[in-house]
This record gives structure tokens, C-alpha cells and sequence, in this order.
């Protein structure tokens, strides 16, 4: 199974006349990530802007192959939803959560990691979770990799769609937003990343395991395939050359908010 097939368990009431999706575990690129019971249902059609359809019972998976339990995805109001801290739009075709400034100087070779992840080599950290984040993505219509393997030794394109990265935040009362490349340079000339797209792999899984969520790898700058989303740019096998740009960044701990726009 690839993305674009990617399924789910899902179980929904009507509250005041409000849908609230009770479970939903999404199987991803035959991760075997966890099927908890109830109704299967695919990322087609449409139920309330997600896209949801119902379908036949699964049965259970074993507990090793378990996903992270995503909380119920709300709707915030109409065509906006959340998936824990992940806030998504499908008809928009973007997902935004909290981070923080982890690190204003230094090398680096990840742009946004999650609390457990690289927090001491990433721009970023937040406390949103991968899945969860991955789990808005898919609903938004990301694909992934779809289980194509990264080009040897950073050469080719990288599989997954194409993405943008934005990171915004206030100063008094004002709102800066930078694009990610706006954020790190190369250290042999200085420059800083060329403007253009991210890409969007998915991250993979070993053994049922979903490595974006034991790792928390979101954005790497260097190659990894097992992060959400990678850098495509020349250089990316090189985890000795990328570094913080300062200029005009926010001060460390400064709260952000990360936007991911599926192109």
C-alpha cells in the first residue's frame, strides 16, 4: 500500500451538529501501523471537507505495529481542522503547528525536530507530534515517496511532493515571516539556501515502526530519508557545511509557527 491508497479506522458522532472523528489510525506505505477496530475508511469522497469514506470492519492489529493514538481531529470552523497541535486546511493545502527557536547559531542538519528528536543539530524544535502532523498531510493530499527509494550519494531528485516552508513570528506587533531557506546558508560561501521547494517524503517505517515518531525528525537539511521532509538542493549529503543564518532570525525560545504548503 502507498499513500495515495493510505487508509484509516475512523468512528464519528454528531455533537450540536458537529462532526468529531473519535479514533482514526491511518496504515501508511504498509508501515502496519495500527488498526484499532471499527470502520475502515479512505482518503476519497468527501465527509464533512476531509475526504473521509466508510467502508467494511478491519480486524485488530498486533499491539507491536501500534501507531501513536491520534486524538479526535476537530473542526475549528468551516475548512479548517486539527489534528492535535497540527492545523490543516485540504482545500487551502497546508498544515501549521507551534515550534520554537531551539538554536540562534551554529551548525545544523535539521531545520525542525520534535522534543525528542536532534534538538542539539536543529533550527526548530516542537512539541507537535510527527504522526500527527503526518497524519494532516495525508489528509490534505500528500503522497509521499510512495515507497521510492532517495537517489545514492545526493545525486537526483528526491521522491514525495514538492513543498514550501514558512516560519513566522511577532515582533511587538508586528508578524515576520521567513521562508525556511531564508533561515540557514551554506558555510563555504555564505549564501543562503536558494529560494524555491521542500519535498515531502513521509518519512518510512522499520519493522511496523514509524520513524519519524521514534526519531522526531520533521525537516532535515541533509539527507534522511526517515525524516517527514527533506532539503533538494546540491549539498545535502554534506551534514558539515549548513549553519544558522542570524540575520534578522528571531531570538532563542522565541515561539513560531511552522506552515507546510503542499504545492
Amino acid at each position: 500500500m502507498d499513500l495515495s491508497a493510505a487508509m484509516g479506522i475512523w468512528e464519528a458522532s454528531r455533537i450540536d451538529g458537529s462532526m468529531k472523528v473519535g479514533i482514526l489510525t491511518i496504515l501508511v506505505a504498509g508501515a502496519g501501523l495500527a488498526v484499532a477496530g471499527g470502520l475502515r475508511c479512505e482518503l476519497r469522497g468527501t465527509h464533512d471537507g476531509l475526504g473521509l469514506e466508510a467502508g467494511p470492519a478491519e480486524a485488530p492489529a498486533s499491539p507491536r505495529s501500534a501507531a501513536p493514538e491520534p486524538p479526535p481531529i476537530r473542526r475549528l470552523e468551516p475548512g479548517l481542522f486539527a489534528c492535535g497541535d497540527a492545523q490543516f486546511s485540504k482545500s487551502n493545502r497546508f498544515v501549521r503547528f507551534p515550534a520554537k527557536i531551539n538554536m540562534d547559531h551554529g551548525f545544523i542538519e535539521y531545520m525542525l525536530v520534535a522534543g525528542e528528536g536532534k534538538v542539539h543539530e536543529s533550527l526548530l524544535s516542537t512539541a507537535a507530534n510527527p504522526f500527527h502532523i503526518h497524519l494532516a498531510m495525508l489528509l490534505i493530499g500528500a503522497k509521499g515517496a510512495q515507497g521510492l527509494d532517495f537517489p545514492a550519494e545526493g545525486s537526483g531528485p528526491l521522491p514525495g511532493d514538492r513543498l514550501r516552508l514558512e516560519v513566522t513570528w511577532q515582533e511587538g506587533n508586528k508578524t515576520v515571516r521567513r521562508r525556511a531557506e531564508e533561515c540557514i546558508q551554506n558555510s563555504l560561501t555564505g549564501e543562503a539556501l536558494a529560494d524555491g521547494h521542500w519535498i515531502y517524503n513521509g518519512s518510512r517505517s522499520i519493522d511496523g515502526t514509524f520513524v519519524a515518531q521514534r526519531d522526531g525528525s520533521i525537516v532535515s537539511v541533509i539527507t534522511d530519508a526517515d525524516a517527514l521532509a527533506n532539503n533538494p538542493r546540491p549539498g545535502r549529503d554534506r551534514d558539515d557545511i549548513w549553519q544558522i543564518r542570524t540575520n534578522g532570525l528571531a531570538r532563542l525560545g522565541t515561539p513560531v509557527e511552522v506552515t507546510l504548503w503542499l504545492d
